[in-house]
């Protein structure tokens, strides 16, 4: 995230790091952000108003039995643009140019082959890795695409939870690449997920219950070799729709 790029959009101040802080992890409360931030619980909660005048943040509210409720922010789509974005430009650029030269699905083969190669880096990454130590991971690395993830855990039940889609102008162009990044997560993980795409901008991923090994998995001579699976190059989801 580059931080003049945010101190320009919202100017000086704790703003930009709120909203680095809610882009790490959202919904939070204001004793929440204040506590990460190692700031004073009325700065932040004065900059989160501000925040939410201007429209790049909204807040929660969850009552409860006695006393006020509990109060929880979270960026708005005003604020996405802020934020890491992978699909620029150029790279739209390019894939317009790509239909041009070779025809209408050139895009979204291009698209479908780099999927391919990211489900391969995944498994062979998260490969020697128990279930729940591939999820936790695959967190981690997301977090550094710039998804801003986390891994959450109800008893059994684990989740990815992302708060930023750098990917976000691919999908609006390209709808099925949805579907092409979460069967590369499934894949890379060894076993099925379900995806929900929120209307504040966050994707959950969640896995209803981990196996104690992981499913099945074809190898290639070399992972072979090195003991680490390896998704198959083909096909992995299917064939790309023309």
């Amino acid at each position: 995230m580059k931080k003049q790029q945010l101190t320009r959009a919202l100017g000086g101040g704790s703003r930009p790091a709120i909203v680095e802080a809610l882009a790490r992890n959202a919904p939070r409360t204001v004793k929440e952000i204040a506590s990460e931030l190692k700031l004073s619980y009325s700065g932040v909660k004065n900059q989160c108003l501000e925040l939410e005048s201007l429209g790049y943040l909204r807040a929660t509210r969850q009552r409860r039995d006695r006393g006020r409720p509990i109060v929880r922010y979270y960026l708005t789509a005003k604020a996405r643009p802020l934020l890491p974005d992978r699909s620029s430009i150029l790279l739209i650029s390019i894939l317009e140019q790509a239909m041009k030269l070779y025809g209408e699905g050139a895009a979204k083969k291009l698209l479908f082959k780099h999927f391919q190669t990211v489900a391969n880096y995944y498994a062979d990454t998260l490969a020697l890795l128990s279930p729940r130590q591939r999820v936790r991971r695959l967190a981690e690395m997301r977090t550094t695409e710039g998804h801003f993830a986390h891994c959450e855990q109800d008893g059994e039940t684990f989740r990815i939870v992302e708060n930023h889609n750098p990917l976000a102008r691919i999908f609006e162009e390209y709808p099925e690449v949805r579907s092409y990044e979460t069967e590369t997560m499934a894949r890379s993980l060894g076993f099925d997920i379900k995806r929900e795409d929120l209307s504040d901008g966050r994707t959950v991923f969640s896995l209803p219950e981990l196996p104690i090994e992981p499913l099945e998995s074809k190898t290639d001579k070399s992972s072979a070799r090195s003991g680490k699976k390896r998704v198959k190059d083909l096909p992995l989801f299917g064939k790309p729709t023309a």
